[in-house]
């Protein structure tokens, strides 16, 4: 997404990427936090066409707010991968409830995203 902001004419000094993330609500966490260290207080969120309803909902639960303005890329996917991401919305907003961890707190979504990307033991 990066590229895609440069190549419409964001200049790269302006576009922070979070590298470490492997989901979506993790990337929307760690994004977040990051913007929060550069004492950022306007973020953009860009993303697929397809994949944009999820990641602004999980934006909302996450920081209690919308994003200040959001991009989709024009890549809209399969009827499959627009369907897979009302699924995947109610699996990880459900997660996210049986954990206990409230809407709007991104500290608890911090603990939850770090718990859940800890390597785990093998069984003996």
């Amino acid at each position: 997404m990066a590229d895609y902001l440069v190549a419409r004419g964001v200049a790269p000094a302006h576009v922070l990427q979070e590298p470490l993330a492997r989901t979506t609500l993790a990337n929307v966490v760690l994004g977040g936090a990051l913007a929060a260290r550069h004492g950022l207080q306007r973020v953009w969120l860009v993303s697929d066409d397809f994949h944009l309803w999820r990641a602004l909902r999980l934006y909302e639960r996450v920081w209690g707010r919308a994003p200040a303005a959001w991009l989709a890329s024009g890549e809209r996917g399969s009827v499959y991968l627009r369907l897979r991401e009302k699924a995947v919305f109610a699996l990880q907003t459900g997660a996210l409830h049986l954990a206990g961890v409230a809407p709007g707190n991104w500290r608890a979504h911090l603990a939850f995203v770090s718990a859940a990307t800890q390597p785990t033991q093998p069984m003996p």
